[in-house]
């Protein structure tokens, strides 16, 4: 059993956009600026498929696969730092930790160059995302900080299926 890893970055980024599951493009909450694009990451395990008539295997097949989001946040707000960090800070700065809750993402980019000459919005969008704490802080050589939200994608394509895993759309500019 082998896993391989495959890292995909979506560039251009000019928005990404966080909600609760009930959350619409139009309510969700930007998280500011990025910085490095957004890197989703395909793990996905295979197994050998072995026969008695080969020495070696005749082949691997996919037995499970789980998708990760990696977004560089270039504004340390205290609400993009508890969302990092897994915590939940209120008013009077009081911290706790914060269970698992499921939330939905939108990442807009600069799409194609439509026949028009001009240039449409993608949009990526993960109806069903699970974030995971880290707490990373980085500084760069010019001293500027990012930290990185994860997200864990659920409803990754199992099964041959890829039921509400992500969807993509290109949208003409107003």
């Amino acid at each position: 059993m082998t896993v391989e890893c495959k890292n995909t970055i979506i560039s251009g980024v000019t928005d990404v956009l966080v909600g609760d599951l009930s959350a619409t493009e139009q309510t969700a909450t930007s998280l500011g600026a990025t910085n490095g694009g957004v890197t989703l990451t395909a793990a996905v395990e295979k197994t050998d498929v072995v026969v008695d008539q080969s020495l070696l295997p005749i082949r691997k097949i996919a037995t499970s696969a789980g998708y990760t989001l990696s977004i560089p946040l270039a504004e340390i707000t205290k609400d993009n730092l508890a969302k990092v960090l897994g915590l939940t800070i209120d008013n009077e700065n009081k911290v706790t930790l914060v269970p698992e809750e499921y939330h939905q993402i939108w990442i807009k980019t600069k799409g194609v160059v439509n026949s028009s000459g001009k240039q449409q919005v993608r949009t990526f969008h993960f109806p069903k995302v699970a974030f995971i704490p880290n707490g990373e802080l980085n500084m760069s050589r010019t001293d500027q900080q990012t930290i990185t939200l994860e997200a864990s994608v659920v409803n990754c394509p199992t099964n041959g299926s890829n039921v509400e895993f992500m969807s993509v759309t290109d949208e003409d500019p107003q």
